[in-house]
């Protein structure tokens, strides 16, 4: 990317103010990360809830969110699980994304940890190579291991690794000026593809 941003462009290029959604990981309904991550780009971010329920996502509910809001969502910012998902929505509606400690493979994640996931067909293969991706990746990622994304995605985005911070992502501040110049620059650039 071209020179440091010290600051988030507020505005699309319809003149409104930036949307960026935050999907959560397995178990992060709860998650404080919308709102640290709000605090730390200084813009909204609003949070998706992504529920399991019966071993299945909500996905009936999370398709009727992004058929009507998808026009007016600027990125998409997914940590774990919500990585998975969103990038499945990114692809859809062509809206850049963000990854924190991104799941590659959600069934097989799930079974490895001893859950039994059901996922429709749409949601089983959603490694979409040709969206703007940034992904950020801690290398102490207790539940997943960074180099199997690496090797997948590495031709195919823009990847940050970071020594420390495990899979919740203790190291959320680390992240500031690359989640910037990621927005920025696809503000800038329009580019998202046509």
């Amino acid at each position: 990317y071209p020179p440091q941003y010290n600051y988030l462009i507020q505005y699309n290029k319809e003149g409104n103010f930036i949307k960026i959604i935050y999907i959560n990981g397995y178990r992060g309904e709860n998650s404080s990360k919308p709102n640290k991550l709000s605090k730390l780009l200084g813009t909204k971010i609003e949070h998706l809830k992504l529920t399991f329920e019966n071993n299945r996502i909500n996905q009936e509910e999370l398709d009727n969110y992004f058929s009507q809001e998808a026009n007016e969502i600027d990125f998409i910012i997914g940590s774990s699980t919500g990585s998975y998902v969103g990038r499945h929505y990114a692809f859809k509606y062509n809206i850049p994304l963000i990854s924190l400690n991104p799941v590659v493979d959600l069934e097989k994640t799930f079974s490895e940890l001893h859950y039994d996931l059901k996922l429709s067909d749409e949601f089983k293969e959603v490694n979409n190579l040709s969206i703007s991706n940034l992904i950020l990746l801690n290398k102490d990622d207790e539940l997943l291991d960074y180099r199997r994304t690496f090797e997948i995605f590495s031709n195919h985005a823009q990847i940050v690794l970071f020594e420390k911070g495990g899979h919740r992502f203790s190291n959320l501040e680390d992240t500031e000026q690359h989640i910037k110049e990621f927005i920025n620059y696809n503000i800038n650039t329009d580019a998202k593809a046509e």
